[in-house]
């Protein structure tokens, strides 16, 4: 079931075409992560980078303009350039390097997410199949006015961590957890409660703290 699926992706363009503003507006807005590419000279080496990024990325929506009309609209200056529009956190990221395979496509895959992954059910392949082979979760009753300074500091610690590891939280007032809590032997009177696992290797390794929160 597999392979068809892979070949249909393959075979489709891997870039959404942004002919002007009205359209690059409306693709902008569409997507919760929208990744233009901004490229005067149409089919420059740059460009066809960028389409080879998107071939190898999934569920991140990638368009691209030589329209100098959107161009001027984005107060874009440079012959080449990457912008990611995204609805959470800083709301626009400019990509500041040489535009190659390799750093473009870890560019856009740590920013398509939030610094600070909410968990839901849905999310258990990407949490644990991704790109993150160390994780940080937090079990915590979102709305209480008390737990909202141990979130953002979270947050925060997110932010500059980003590179290394992905930080889940689990909002147990919110989300059905009982799976991922009786993975992680968490019972709901240790909650707020947090493990660190490392899925590196073939097993997952699972850590827990000596005191409660």
């Amino acid at each position: 079931p597999c392979l068809p699926r892979l070949v249909t992706r393959k075979s489709a363009p891997s870039t959404v075409d942004l002919a002007d503003v009205d359209v690059g507006k409306a693709f902008i807005e569409e997507n919760n992560v929208a990744v233009v590419g901004f490229f005067k000279n149409k089919d420059c080496d740059e460009e066809k980078i960028f389409k080879r990024v998107g071939y190898s990325l999934e569920g991140v929506k990638l368009g691209v303009t030589n329209s100098d009309e959107l161009f001027k609209y984005l107060n874009v200056a440079e012959e080449s350039a990457v912008i990611l529009f995204r609805k959470f956190e800083d709301a626009q990221l400019k990509f500041d390097k040489a535009i190659d395979f390799k750093s473009l496509k870890q560019f856009i895959q740590l920013n398509s997410a939030p610094h600070l992954v909410k968990y839901t059910e849905e999310e258990w392949k990407t949490i644990f199949h991704g790109k993150y082979g160390q994780h940080f979760f937090l079990w915590i009753i979102e709305k209480e006015e008390e737990n909202k300074k141990v979130i953002a500091a979270m947050r925060t610690v997110a932010k500059e961590f980003k590179e290394d590891i992905m930080f889940v939280l689990i909002a147990t007032d919110e989300v059905d957890h009982k799976l991922l809590s009786k993975f992680f032997g968490i019972d709901n009177s240790e909650i707020p409660a947090f493990r660190i696992s490392n899925t590196k290797t073939e097993n997952i390794y699972k850590y827990k703290t000596l005191e409660t929160l």
